[in-house]
């Protein structure tokens, strides 16, 4: 889309890297020197970049004095003069919508611009199908682990694919914002406009329904995919607070939500598996990792957690394994819901290639656990199909006495 851009130069700043490709795609591109002219020149244009330079304070100042002459409406992007967290937080804080380190790509820029744009085009009276929206909240499903390379992504990503080869209306959030890789798993290059990190921090989208279905990376399956940030340093500027909402909205944007919480570490998913109507927790057969199983089940419990729509699930990363499914149960207290069985060949390709096991191998056993896991994750818990209203025994209750060992 074309559009009508006050680029505002700051202290030694030029136009040559922004403005340049900028006119090339066809915008109309003013240039102007400080606040004080760009104050003045603002009229109708339909977004303001702010170059920074080497000047961040004098940034932040214009960022302030703009949001103030345009009002909450007026788009505003702000390039920080280093690639440093302080410098891009003062921006954000300052009333920038959306900030760029000082080594932006060009592609990021321009993806940027037009979400930017496009958050200010009205919505559309009808942007999907009635039958791909949600009556009411939609089932929200979430996966964690209790430590990494537990194997939670794959978990996720292939009984996302199952789920929206099923219906439509199947989204996928990556939340695990340190290391997340839903979008290497499915071979999707996504953008810091559509990070679930950019857009939980932007409270106009993250409430916003419409927005966020058109923020989505569509995958050729139909699924809707939310990549975490390619850059880990993002993920600091996420509240727990913001994941919340996000996932709220998108629950009221999608038939069924599944969520790559990432490891329990992180206290975003400890608040998600609260909100859950379906859970997963994967296990693995060795000692540190039933350990952090443990330890996460005596928190989850003291947090008030959870009960039957919990799922244990025993993913299998090497073909020999000294601890048995029989063995785990009786260490953890806890059923298996189900054994995921090792195909280390199968996994790497699939890993490597982008194209999950249930479209890469689909008749493959480990493909097939998949599939049941998808259908397992659409049950209900006992507990819900029987109207068991009495939170004390869906919420906390089965795990109540659990491992309360030294």
């Amino acid at each position: 889309m074309s559009a009508r851009i006050l680029l505002v130069l700051l202290e030694g700043a030029t136009g040559e890297r922004i403005g340049d490709p900028l006119l090339a795609r066809g915008h109309d591109v003013q240039q102007v020197g400080g606040a004080t002219a760009a104050a003045g020149a603002l009229g109708d244009r339909d977004l303001v970049i702010i170059d920074a330079a080497s000047a961040t304070g004098a940034a932040s100042d214009a960022c302030k004095r703009l949001r103030q002459k345009g009002g909450p409406d007026l788009p505003i992007l702000a390039i920080a003069a280093s690639d440093s967290i302080e410098d891009r937080i003062s921006l954000f804080e300052a009333g920038a919508d959306d900030v760029l380190g000082t080594s932006f790509d060009r592609r990021e820029l321009e993806a940027i611009i037009e979400a930017l744009l496009a958050r200010r085009e009205p919505a559309p009276a009808v942007a999907h199908a009635a039958d791909d929206m949600p009556i009411g909240p939609g089932r929200l499903i979430v996966f964690a682990s209790a430590r990494g390379g537990a194997g939670g992504t794959t978990l996720a990503v292939n009984a996302a694919l199952v789920l929206a080869g099923q219906r439509p209306g199947v989204a996928i959030v990556d939340l695990d914002l340190h290391r997340g890789q839903v979008a290497s798993h499915l071979n999707l290059t996504g953008t810091a406009a559509h990070s679930s990190a950019h857009l939980a921090r932007d409270e106009q989208v993250a409430r916003n329904a419409q927005l966020l279905r058109a923020s989505a990376v569509a995958h050729p399956s139909g699924l809707a995919v939310f990549p975490a940030p390619n850059r880990p340093d993002e993920s600091g500027m996420v509240r727990v607070d913001d994941a919340v909402e996000l996932i709220r909205t998108l629950r009221n944007a999608y038939r069924v939500v599944v969520v790559d919480a990432g490891s329990l570490i992180a206290s975003r998913a400890m608040a998600l598996l609260t909100m859950a109507d379906r859970s997963v927790m994967v296990v693995t057969p060795d000692i540190p990792g039933l350990r952090a199983v443990q330890g996460a089940i005596e928190a989850l419990n003291d947090a008030g957690g959870f009960g039957e729509q919990m799922l244990f699930v025993l993913n299998q990363p090497s073909a020999h394994n000294a601890i048995n499914r029989e063995d785990i149960e009786r260490h953890l207290v806890v059923p298996i819901a189900l054994q995921v069985p090792h195909d280390g060949e199968a996994n790497s390709r699939a890993i490597n290639a982008g194209q999950p096991v249930v479209e890469m191998a689909p008749r493959s056993q480990i493909a097939e656990s998949m599939r049941r896991l998808a259908g397992l994750v659409s049950e209900a818990p006992a507990a819900e199909q029987a109207g068991d209203q009495e939170h004390g025994e869906r919420r906390g209750g089965r795990f109540a006495g659990l491992l309360r060992r030294n």
